[in-house]
Parts: C-alpha cells; structure tokens; sequence
C-alpha cells in the first residue's frame, strides 16, 4: 500500500499547478471553440450567398434560353408564312392558267 501513496504523492503546490495550467489550457480551448464557431458561422453565410448566385445564375441563363427558344420559334413562323404564301402563289398561278 505504501506504493501506492508513494506514486500518487503530490504535494499541494504541485496540485495547485496543475490546476492552473489546467485552467489555463480550457480558457485557450475555450478562444479557440469561440474562433471556430465564428468561422463556421462566416462559412454558412457565405455558403447561403453562393447558392443565392446560383439560383439567379440558373434564372438568367433559363431567361436566355427561354428568349433564345422565342426567337427560333419566331423564325420558325417566318418560315411558315412564307412557305404558305408560297402554296397560296402556285396555287392562283395554276388557276389563272
């Protein structure tokens, strides 16, 4: 038994300092916990910005093609009246005759 004791003999100045470097070591734990967890706040708010671009981003570029698409479709009714007005043509030049 007296090993025991022998081993786990500290004296009171030695527990005090171990105390205080425990202290010590939490409160910079602490200033590091507290850094981190502005960080993390600063990343999600960035995080939440970035997907806002991105859904403005995919709006406009659906903007574009959706105007893209018009203007095809445009082109594509141009393309019909002509060919109408075409049929319309041969069809009174064959009746003239």
């Amino acid at each position: 038994m007296e090993n025991k004791n022998q081993e786990w003999s500290y004296t009171g100045k030695e527990i005090a300092e171990m105390f205080l470097g425990m202290k010590q070591d939490i409160s910079d734990l602490r200033v590091e916990m507290r850094e981190t967890k502005m960080l993390i706040r600063d990343y999600n708010g960035l995080r939440k910005r970035l997907d806002k671009c991105e859904q403005r981003l995919d709006r406009s570029e659906g903007r574009e093609t959706g105007e893209d698409e018009t203007r095809r479709m445009e082109w594509d009714k141009f393309g019909y009246i002509i060919g109408l007005a075409g049929v319309l043509v041969a069809i009174i030049a064959l009746v003239v005759k």
